[in-house]
Order: C-alpha cells, then sequence, then structure tokens
C-alpha cells in the first residue's frame, strides 16, 4: 500500500491526470522487486499502469525516489501513448 501511495503522488507530482495510464518503472533493491512482482496485479489495477518495468527507467519519465521500509526505491512514470 505504501508504495501505491508513493505511485501515485509521482503520478501527481509529473501533472498527469488520475485518469491517465500510465508506463510505471520501479527500480530498488531486490527486496523492494521481489514485492513489486508478487503484487504486480494489485499495483496495475490501483495506479492504472499498462505494465509495471522493474529497472531504470527512459528520459522522457518523471522521477521521484523514496525510502520504503528501510529500502531504497525509484519510482518512474510517463502517460502511456
Amino acid at each position: 500500500r505504501e508504495l501505491v501511495h508513493s505511485i501515485q503522488n509521482v503520478r501527481r507530482a509529473a501533472g498527469l491526470e488520475i485518469s491517465d495510464h500510465i508506463d510505471l518503472f520501479v527500480n530498488g533493491s531486490a527486496e523492494i522487486l521481489r514485492v513489486v512482482g508478487n503484487f504486480n496485479d494489485y499495483v496495475l489495477q490501483e495506479t492504472l499502469a499498462s505494465e509495471v518495468i522493474l529497472g531504470e527507467s527512459l528520459d522522457d519519465s518523471y522521477s521521484e525516489s523514496y525510502e520504503l521500509e528501510g529500502e531504497q526505491v525509484t519510482i518512474s512514470v510517463r502517460k502511456s501513448d
């Protein structure tokens, strides 16, 4: 839930509307990536992401870094085509 909340904050900071579909990039520790993988469907549904891409974002995305449960994570979003 904390991750989804952070994704929604990044979406808002990027100037995207709540109804916009997004491309979502998550980069972080092995633990963060494991959690995202385990809850992939929930993350997709709650954030309107077309997919969750694990790893570095593309240059045209908006990014913010957070510390979640003691783990560093960078969340990047861009509006889907």
